[in-house]
């Protein structure tokens, strides 16, 4: 009888806590079944403050330890009850989001969706992993690098407690029919509802999550596209979802998830299979008003981002071989990689938003790395200058590694000084002269196709458009320093910065030293880029031979010049063969 007893009561308990409305302040039964009842609030601050404070390890991947008793008063806004989650458990206050790494699995069962904590996090870390706010233990994940790792359960445990619903703090979704509306930065961690969308793979086969090699997984998961959007949204969906073979409809539908990121990809993972539902019928109508594509691309008339992002999808997949200007507005503040000295932003043609073009590690206005604590912040207007791709065929985006520039920001060069006309120090395709001093000018339109001519191992590309001065520059190889094989070279001599890309090509380019061999050797459709200090009139280019045959380039080879800077590609009628460009010298003589 006592038996029988103990086991109603313990069932009794068991139901009391699974049936909690997580939304209904009155309710406090089973409050203290988990957690550290010890806790007392001292110094509650909210989430926008505490990511505020920590934002530069946030930015650039590191961390850093709260040493002093500080909470945060949350709710729950994602699990892993679903199992597209994993130990990682999101939170949320009225002022933005964070995520909480947790070495343990079941976590829905103590921190439902809508349940209320306090959080203690002295002596916890908070980093960022992709600019994820992160908060967890210290990580050492080798002799050098240090990051955010999973707090065990036994230091879970110590740090948070159940408390009932707080005033103001609702798991209710931001219903949107535009991800492209929200903030990365203040909306991280929040729920969010995509209505009325559809799935661009969809087809009635493909499902969310396949784990069969058909689709490429990032840490297990598969990004899927969400289609008609103003900036790149994936779906992001674990293999070991309960959902992950769900066909994706073909028809509309409302997606619920977690507003994720990782860097300025924009994700939205659904916790369940409720989360993914059929359209409503009801319209959430986007502030955002598509702009028609603007400008040309050159100094003179930079591209606006609608026509930047139709050229990435005229180029497609492969770098463009000639570089563009592009003018529009900081979406969301960035900061310069202290490691690396490069910046990545998105610009829109709205200070309001719209759709999104990334500026991908760009460099400093001399294409140098950025100083340290170079920012640019929310509505700067920017005009940048690089090489354009729609990478992985849905994100447009600048050239990276610090081959792009930032040409003003407000008007202004990244060293402050002022950029007449957005362009290039009044240089550039304006024929303007040397920083638009007058003793110079006159010498028509510097920009425009080069012609080639062939004397031997001399190969000449003339711009014809142009007037030449008595200012030359040379580019002697032997002087930048280039390792034997090294591949895709680059440097600066005598003022002027070369690079060799692969372009479109199927051989990488080369610079070779060895025996009677010293030379940059391009192949077909390989690129050349010459950065000089003014517009280019002419090159010159010693050119070595392969046995008989003079290494001077494919007929079809094509040069044109943008503000200072001169683009040559090897260009060829398939990806490979033809005749090479193995280059020991160039001269350059600069327009008037």
């Amino acid at each position: 009888m006592k038996t029988r007893n103990i086991f109603l009561l313990a069932l009794t308990a068991i139901l009391t806590v699974s049936c909690h409305t997580w939304d209904d302040p009155s309710v406090t039964e089973g409050l203290n079944s988990y957690g550290n009842q010890y806790l007392q609030e001292s110094n509650v601050v909210t989430l926008a403050d505490l990511k505020a404070d920590f934002k530069d390890v946030i930015s650039s991947g590191s961390l850093k330890q709260v040493t002093k008793p500080t909470q945060i008063k949350v709710i729950v806004t994602g699990n892993d009850e679903g199992s597209n989650i994993y130990k990682t458990l999101y939170v949320a206050d009225k002022t933005g989001g964070i995520s909480l790494s947790i070495n343990k699995s079941g976590i829905f069962s103590e921190a439902p969706v809508g349940q209320c904590m306090l959080i203690e996090l002295n002596g916890l870390y908070i980093g960022g992993y992709g600019q994820q706010p992160q908060v967890g233990i210290l990580y050492q994940k080798d002799e050098t690098t240090q990051q955010v790792g999973r707090m065990d359960r036994y230091t879970w445990q110590e740090h948070f407690k159940l408390i009932p619903a707080v005033k103001g703090l609702s798991v209710k979704p931001i219903k949107t029919n535009d991800m492209g509306m929200l903030d990365l930065d203040r909306d991280f961690g929040k729920v969010v509802t995509l209505v009325g969308v559809t799935m661009k793979d969809a087809d009635g086969e493909k499902v969310f999550a396949p784990s069969d090699g058909s689709v490429k997984l990032s840490g297990g998961c598969a990004n899927r596209e969400v289609a008609n959007q103003s900036t790149t949204v994936y779906v992001r969906t674990s293999t070991y979802a309960k959902f992950a073979t769900m066909v994706m409809p073909t028809e509309k539908i409302n997606i619920t998830g977690i507003l994720s990121r990782f860097a300025n990809d924009i994700q939205i993972m659904p916790r369940t299979l409720d989360d993914i539902q059929p359209y409503d019928g009801l319209d959430y109508e986007s502030t955002w008003t598509p702009t028609e594509p603007d400008g040309d691309g050159t100094a003179a008339k930079p591209f606006n981002v609608a026509a930047a992002i139709a050229k990435c999808q005229e180029v497609g997949t492969t770098t463009s071989s000639q570089k563009y200007y592009i003018k529009g507005y900081v979406v969301a503040d960035a900061e310069a990689s202290e490691q690396y000295g490069n910046i990545t932003f998105e610009i829109a043609d709205s200070k309001d938003g719209g759709v999104r073009f990334t500026a991908y590690q760009m460099a400093g206005s001399d294409g140098k790395k950025l100083p340290s604590g170079f920012k640019v912040s929310k509505g700067d207007e920017v005009v940048i200058c690089g090489k354009v791709v729609n990478y992985n065929g849905s994100k447009p985006e600048t050239e990276g590694q610090g081959k792009s520039i930032i040409v003003s920001v407000n008007g202004k060069d990244t060293k402050g000084a002022s950029v007449n006309g957005g362009g290039d120090n009044g240089s550039g395709d304006n024929g303007n002269g040397d920083n638009g001093n007058g003793d110079n000018s006159g010498s028509g339109d510097t920009s425009g196709v080069f012609t080639r001519s062939i004397d031997g191992l001399t190969l000449t590309l003339t711009n014809p458009s142009a007037t030449a001065s008595s200012a030359t520059a040379t580019v002697d190889f032997t002087a930048l320093g280039w390792a034997h094989q090294q591949e895709e070279p680059s440097g600066t001599t005598n003022g002027v910065t070369v690079a060799l890309t692969k372009g479109d090509g199927t051989t990488t380019p080369k610079y070779w030293k060895t025996g009677d061999f010293d030379e940059a050797r391009m192949y077909a459709k390989n690129v050349l880029t010459l950065t000089g200090t003014k517009p280019i009139a002419k090159i010159v280019v010693t050119c070595t031979a392969n046995g008989d045959t003079p290494c001077v380039g494919n007929e079809t080879l094509t040069a044109s010049l943008s503000g200072n800077t001169l683009t040559v590609v090897n260009e060829h009628s398939e990806a490979k063969g033809g005749v090479q460009l193995r280059m020991k010298s160039i001269v350059i003589t600069y327009a008037q």
